[in-house]
């Protein structure tokens, strides 16, 4: 399942391949942005981030393995994903089940493992790097990538924006963002899963979603059953849905 601002409009051109100059320039751009980072940190700050899709409000960033250990930053990803999850969807879930859309355990493994995406304010996102505490104010957005090995298929998800930063242009950077590391990984395409209603009723937001995705060139592959596509959240479904698999060639 993924989530994003679906009044967010215009995803997306296609990624091109990265020369050494326009490298050297993204690097350039983030010392510009966080002049607080040392050279190698921002190299690796500009090595993990989307210049041609991340907005000017935010700055893109692969969590690095050490905020594994950060609680605080932990709960606070944990916390973001559920609690924009228990808006959007509330529709689809007994209540009663207590759902959560992701756990601590499960972030913190996210970002060992080189997976986790976060959206910063550009002033915010040089804590990360420079070993100070991580600036939580500042955290925008974020999303899961995956790759299961030996598959050219990646996948997102997870993508959860704060509400107050609706309308920047977080998700398009975020998916950009998803899209580059995928490619880094050598996979060809990207996969996404929309949790929908099965037709019998319908949830305005999910259409608008699926149509920017539409609009960011992904494509309706098939529609499959939660008990088959989300086995693990099927029990907790309140009302009659399927899910939206989509996928776009990179």
């Amino acid at each position: 399942m993924v989530h994003d601002d679906p009044g967010i409009a215009n995803l997306n051109q296609r990624h091109t391949p990265e020369t050494q100059q326009s490298a050297d320039r993204r690097h350039e751009m983030v010392l510009e942005t966080n002049p607080k980072l040392n050279g190698v940190d921002a190299r690796h700050a500009a090595e993990h981030s989307s210049s041609a899709q991340v907005p000017p409000q935010a700055t893109v960033l692969l969590a690095p393995p050490e905020c594994a250990s950060d609680k605080q930053f932990v709960s606070h990803i944990t916390q973001l994903v559920n609690s924009v999850y228990a808006v959007e969807e509330k529709e689809f879930w007994r209540q009663q089940a207590g759902f959560t859309r992701t756990t601590a355990p499960d972030v913190e493994q996210w970002i060992r493992d080189g997976e986790l995406a976060i959206a910063f304010r550009p002033e915010a996102s040089s804590s990360i790097y420079v070993g100070a505490p991580t600036d939580l104010d500042g955290v925008l957005g974020c999303g899961h990538m995956s790759l299961a090995p030996g598959s050219s298929v990646a996948g997102f998800g997870a993508m959860a924006c704060r509400p107050s930063s609706r309308g920047l242009g977080i998700g398009r950077a975020l998916l950009g963002f998803a899209e580059e590391w995928a490619k880094e990984r050598v996979a060809t395409e990207m996969q996404l899963e929309v949790l929908s209603p099965d037709g019998s009723w319908e949830h305005p937001m999910k259409t608008r979603l699926a149509a920017w995705y539409e609009r960011a060139g992904y494509v309706t592959v098939r529609w499959g059953s939660v008990e088959v596509e989300l086995p693990h959240l099927a029990s907790m479904i309140a009302r009659p849905s399927r899910v939206r698999v989509l996928r776009k060639v990179l």
